[in-house]
């Protein structure tokens, strides 16, 4: 009877050592890929390396959140990337933000710090232009919500083209989109327009008609169709 004590003691004793190592492993920093999806499907596009975190969640369409084990090593990561561009501020959803932006298989991605927060998030730089029958995806300085709704719903409270054209002219986004390939992002120097073909998320797939007008004279946001006629957002 003494044995079986002794031994039910004892496996209960390597029961509580394992347990004790999961639940140190579980609570140990990890470390995870730093990915991001494109804005075209929705699909994990860029990858960043491995970086030691704290915590970590992806979402889809959302991107990916993390709290780094060290500050420190975020910058690094970025900044040697061969995919990193350059560090700026972005609008996010109507909130200003200081952030990284990057550039892969023309989609924009930011990468940037939550504002009095120690999480960090990575997410596709794209923004929504929809005009009832036209609703398109678009790689944006910003990530906004450019429709009729939004433009009635900010009136008075914000103007959401600011969230483009106050913080970036012309030229500045050129340079960005010069990284573009030449059948994706097309550019009128003396109108001072920048094309960009769109990403029909109901049909799956890219349009290079109806696209993106970016006009920098008059501070808005349209599409062109076939016939060349661009419709402004009003």
């Amino acid at each position: 009877m003494k044995k079986k004590i002794i031994i039910i003691c004892a496996a209960l004793g390597v029961l509580l050592v394992c347990l004790s190592c999961i639940l140190i492993y579980l609570n140990s920093d990890q470390r995870v890929d730093i990915t991001c999806i494109k804005h075209q499907g929705f699909d994990t596009d860029i990858n960043l390396g491995k970086l030691s975190v704290e915590s970590y969640s992806t979402t889809p369409r959302a991107g990916m959140n993390f709290v780094p084990s060290n500050d420190d090593d975020v910058k690094p990561l970025v900044e040697n990337s061969e995919y990193y561009l350059l560090q700026d501020q972005f609008y996010v959803e109507g909130a200003k933000v200081s952030g990284w932006l990057l550039y892969k298989d023309n989609n924009l991605y930011l990468l940037y710090q939550r504002r009095n927060s120690n999480e960090y998030r990575f997410v596709n730089l794209c923004s929504e232009y929809d005009q009832g029958d036209i609703s398109l995806y678009f790689p944006c300085v910003s990530i906004s919500s450019f429709s009729m709704y939004d433009i009635e719903l900010a009136d008075g409270y914000y103007n959401i083209m600011d969230f483009v054209f106050a913080e970036f002219d012309y030229e500045q986004c050129k340079s960005i989109y010069s990284n573009f390939s030449d059948d994706y992002v097309s550019f009128n120097d003396s109108e001072q327009q920048i094309r960009i073909v769109g990403y029909d998320d109901s049909s799956k797939s890219t349009t290079e008609y109806p696209c993106i007008v970016l006009d920098f004279i008059n501070s808005e946001i349209g599409y062109v169709d076939e016939s060349g006629i661009i419709s402004y957002l009003k």
